[in-house]
């Protein structure tokens, strides 16, 4: 006999404070607005990239994922997509940015938002940091792709955002049990 855990528990008061505003209007607006950040987030990184020429593929992806979000209703791996993206960009500003290690204690911040918005998917926050963790602790090649050892203060934030963020993962209400 297991107990039931609500997985998506703070989704579920999010939804239902938007949903209290008008339902059709309010399901839509969330779609939509979610849809426009993960865009913007997605344009950003493909700047950074210098991939700004090639939008038409850009726009082909936002309709696929807009059509995607017509077929469903609020969900919370919309939320789960956005807090990817930016951990990833986080990631990435950390390691090339001057003082950018700073950066990693948005982390655990993060992790406790998304732990508590959809846990069946929060471990993969930490799997994606742990890799880049690993992928900046060494100089390393594996065929065509090379790893370059980050310098010992952003290995040093990096392992203690970690922690952080591996803590800030049992912050929810069911302990390690929601995990």
């Amino acid at each position: 006999d297991v107990a039931w855990i609500a997985h998506e528990w703070l989704f579920g008061v999010f939804s239902a404070v938007i949903d209290g505003i008008s339902h059709n209007l309010s399901v839509r607006v969330y779609i939509i607005a979610t849809l426009v950040l993960f865009f913007i987030l997605f344009r950003y990184v493909r700047s950074q990239d210098g991939f700004r020429e090639n939008m038409t593929r850009d726009i082909l992806l936002i309709i696929e994922i807009a059509g995607y979000c017509c077929m469903v209703n609020m969900r919370p791996q919309y939320l789960d997509i956005l807090l990817l993206v930016t951990e990833v960009i986080l990631l990435e500003k950390s390691v090339y940015r001057k003082n950018g290690e700073k950066l990693l204690f948005v982390m655990p911040l993060i992790m406790l938002l998304w732990v508590n918005f959809h846990m069946g998917t929060a471990i993969l926050m930490l799997f994606i940091f742990l890799v880049y963790l690993i992928c900046n602790f060494f100089s390393m090649e594996i065929g065509r792709i090379s790893f370059t050892k980050a310098p010992v203060k952003w290995r040093t934030y990096a392992v203690l955002a970690f922690a952080l963020t591996l803590a800030a993962a049992f912050m929810n209400p069911y302990g390690i049990e929601g995990v």
